[in-house]
C-alpha cells in the first residue's frame, strides 16, 4: 500500500472516528452514571477499600465499550454506504439528529430500568428480567399500574430532544472527502471490533471473590442481559428464600409419614 492510500486511510478512521464520538460519549457517560449511583447505593456493602471501589468501574469500563462497539455497527454502516455527495448534507444531518435522539433515549430508558430493577433485586438485569422481556402482557401490566411510565418515557423523549437540539452543533456530522476505497479498512475494523471484544470478555471477569455487589457493578447491564438470555440461568439460592438441606430433608420425611410414605434417603438429600 502507497503512502497515499495510507494517508487516505488514515484520513478516513479519523472521519468515522469523529462520527462515533459523540455517540461514544453519550453511551459511557450514561454508564459511569449508573454504575456510580447503583455504587453510591451500596458503597458500604460493595467495597472495604478505596482500591475495592475503583476496580468495578475500572473493569466496567470495558464491559461498557465493548457494548458500544455493538451499538457502533448501524453507525459504521450507515457511514461506509452513504453517497460521498450526501455526507455532511441536510439528509446525513437529520439521519444522526434522529438516530442520537433516539439512542439517548434507549439509554436513558435502560438506565431507568437498572434502577428500577435494581431496588427490587439489588442485582442488574439477570434471567428475571429475561422473563419479563417474554411476558410482557402480564409484566407491563403490572409495571404501568406501578410506575407513571407515559409521563415518564415522554419527559426522556422531551429531554432527549432538547439536548441533542441544544447540542445539534456538535453532532452535525462534517464533509469528509474519504473516497469509498479509503472507506473500507476503518469500516471493517470497526464491524469486527464487535466480534473481538466479545470474544476476548468473558462474564467471569466481573465476577469478584465473596462480593455479589462488586459483580454486579463490574458489568454493564445491557451484557448482564444479553448474557442471562443466552445462558438461561440464574442463581436460585440467591433469588429465593430456601431452606437448609437438613430441614428439608426433614420436613419432607414429616408430610411422607403423615401419609404412610417412606423416604429413600431419610435425613439427607438423595
Amino acid at each position: 500500500m502507497d503512502r497515499r492510500k495510507v494517508r487516505a486511510s488514515r484520513s478516513a478512521g479519523a472521519a468515522l472516528a469523529t462520527r462515533l464520538l459523540p455517540f461514544a460519549i453519550i453511551f459511557l457517560a450514561i454508564q459511569f452514571g449508573v454504575r456510580l449511583s447503583l455504587a453510591l447505593r451500596v458503597r458500604s456493602e460493595a467495597a472495604d477499600s478505596p482500591l475495592d471501589f475503583l476496580t468495578p468501574f475500572l473493569i466496567g469500563t470495558w464491559f461498557d465499550l465493548a457494548v458500544f462497539s455493538m451499538f457502533a455497527v448501524p453507525v459504521v454502516i450507515w457511514w461506509l454506504a452513504a453517497p460521498q455527495n450526501l455526507k455532511g448534507g441536510r439528509l446525513d444531518r437529520y439521519a444522526t439528529l434522529t438516530g442520537a435522539t433516539l439512542f439517548l433515549v434507549l439509554c436513558l430508558i435502560a438506565a431507568v430500568g437498572e434502577h428500577l430493577f435494581w431496588t427490587e433485586f439489588g442485582t442488574r438485569f439477570n434471567f428475571i428480567a429475561v422473563d419479563y422481556l417474554i411476558y410482557t402482557r402480564e409484566v407491563v401490566q403490572n409495571i404501568w399500574q406501578s410506575y407513571p411510565l407515559a409521563k415518564l418515557f415522554g419527559a426522556l423523549l422531551a429531554f432527549s430532544g432538547a439536548g441533542i437540539f441544544l447540542a445539534r452543533h456538535r453532532l452535525f456530522p462534517i464533509t469528509d472527502a474519504a473516497p469509498l476505497a479509503a472507506r473500507w479498512i476503518p469500516a471493517l475494523a470497526a464491524l469486527m471490533a464487535p466480534v473481538v471484544a466479545v470474544s476476548a470478555t468473558p462474564t467471569s471477569l466481573a465476577f469478584s471473590r465473596g462480593n455479589s455487589y462488586a459483580t454486579e457493578l463490574s458489568l454493564n447491564g445491557i451484557w448482564a442481559l444479553a448474557h442471562a438470555f443466552f445462558n438461561n440461568e440464574i442463581d436460585y439460592r440467591r433469588f429465593y428464600k430456601t431452606l437448609p438441606q437438613q430441614a428439608a430433608a426433614k420436613r419432607i420425611e414429616t408430610l411422607l409419614e403423615e401419609k404412610d410414605g417412606l423416604l429413600a434417603f431419610p435425613g439427607r438429600d438423595p
